[in-house]
């Protein structure tokens, strides 16, 4: 006895069922696969810089995640001024960075690329101002490239690059992006 093919099992069935199938297994393989960055164009420090409103030296207090006016998870990360080196924050000011994603009970959201604060740790700081509903906040410039962890390592405080979740790309001679 001969086994039927895939294709000739789907020859004796209806088109409409077909196509159910075709679109299911469409589906399922656009969904399947989460995404592992984001992708951003790179930005030298200069141009993190020249387009900052804001560059502290901060500590990270304390964080709380919601929903904004839109919907959408965030979290409001409270960052302590430690030093000011630009911008309208002064030594000893609390000021709040908005961060997309977070956790509210048991639903979460992860956006690649947006910086990871942890409680407790020392950054360095280029902002942006933004205006929204509930007041006016900080948001890091290039996503993660705008906050540097400060590490202590061997008794000395070393600033490391910002940037975890993002695919960094440049642009060439003709505008094109390139790795």
């Amino acid at each position: 006895m001969r086994r039927p093919t895939i294709m000739r099992a789907m020859r004796s069935l209806p088109f409409h069922a077909v196509a159910w199938v075709c679109l299911v297994a469409l589906a399922t393989l656009t969904v399947v696969t989460p995404a592992r960055a984001s992708i951003v164009e790179a930005m030298s420090l200069t141009e993190l810089t020249q387009t900052a409103d804001v560059i502290v030296v901060a500590r990270v207090e304390g964080q709380r995640a919601r929903y904004d006016a839109q919907g959408r998870i965030v979290t409001d990360v409270s960052l302590r001024i430690e030093e000011s080196l630009f911008g309208r924050l002064a030594v000893g000011e609390q000021t709040t960075v908005l961060r997309l994603g977070g956790a509210v009970g048991d639903l979460g959201l992860r956006v690649e690329g947006e910086a990871i604060y942890v409680t407790g740790e020392s950054i360095v700081l280029f902002g942006r101002w933004v205006t929204t509903p509930s007041g006016e906040v900080l948001r890091p410039i290039g996503m993660a490239q705008g906050v540097l962890p400060i590490d202590v390592r061997g008794g000395v405080e070393v600033v490391t690059p910002g940037g975890v979740g993002l695919e960094l790309v440049t642009r060439d001679g003709e505008g094109r992006l390139s790795p």
